[in-house]
């Protein structure tokens, strides 16, 4: 019975990780290791999560790389404040509401 729920779930977060990506005008990969979608200049990752992706959460993405971050629970407040100070060029989303906008652009 557990087997078939992690199915489930896992079919609903990969279904929600294409459709985000779709609206966002992006390529959806979803492979691990890769970003979920690729866009004109934007690696980003979609988390499907029961709850709000945290301080730590977005630092790991953010070392991997990541210029977009879509939740579908949000951010903590933690993790607003970091991208804002330490991340500028890192757009936050939660749903279908930028809560963070891109200032600048990333330093290769």
């Amino acid at each position: 019975m557990m087997h078939l729920l992690y199915i489930i779930i896992e079919m609903s977060s990969r279904r929600y990780e294409k459709r985000k990506a779709k609206k966002r005008r992006g390529k959806h990969l979803g492979a691990p290791g890769e970003p979920d979608y690729e866009g004109y200049d934007v690696n980003g990752e979609i988390k499907c999560w029961n709850r709000p992706m945290s301080k730590y959460d977005v630092m790991k993405e953010a070392k991997k790389g990541r210029d977009e971050l879509i939740s579908k629970r949000g951010f903590t407040n933690g993790a607003f404040k970091y991208t804002k100070r330490y991340r500028p060029y890192i757009r936050l989303i939660h749903g279908n509401k930028i809560v963070k906008r891109r200032q600048g652009k990333r330093k290769h």
